[in-house]
């Protein structure tokens, strides 16, 4: 029987809330060197996938050059943290309850095979 990691996945809203508050932000340059090289390389910018989200902070920075955004994250508290911060957004990104491990299966919808043009992880393991 396999053992589950229950370090990140045990995360309270609140804990996200406060993770999120006290975080720095990315550099918009870092942005911009990510999209310039996934372009010139023929990615499209059709959906991202954020691997280990969290509270959806390089989620919600990358969402505007994409068709689709999609944030996974193992901790229901982190993800509820990063649906609570797009509720007076106009931004479309699903936020979605799920391990690395996993990659969204048995995620409804799925993410569907070959659907994904640019996957990152943004300080997921820390």
């Amino acid at each position: 029987m396999a053992t589950e990691e229950a370090t990140f996945r045990n995360y309270t809203q609140a804990q996200g809330e406060s993770y999120a508050t006290g975080r720095p932000g990315y550099s918009p340059e870092l942005f911009e060197i990510i999209l310039n090289h996934h372009t010139s390389t023929g990615g499209r910018r059709d959906t991202v996938l954020d691997v280990g989200c969290g509270t959806g902070q390089a989620t919600r920075d990358l969402a505007p050059f994409f068709k689709n955004a999609i944030g996974i994250d193992p901790s229901e508290g982190m993800i509820t943290s990063a649906r609570e911060t797009i509720k007076s957004s106009a931004l479309s990104i699903r936020f979605d309850v799920s391990a690395a491990e996993a990659l969204g299966i048995g995620l409804e919808p799925p993410i569907a095979n070959d659907s994904v043009d640019l996957l990152t992880a943004a300080t997921a393991a820390h």
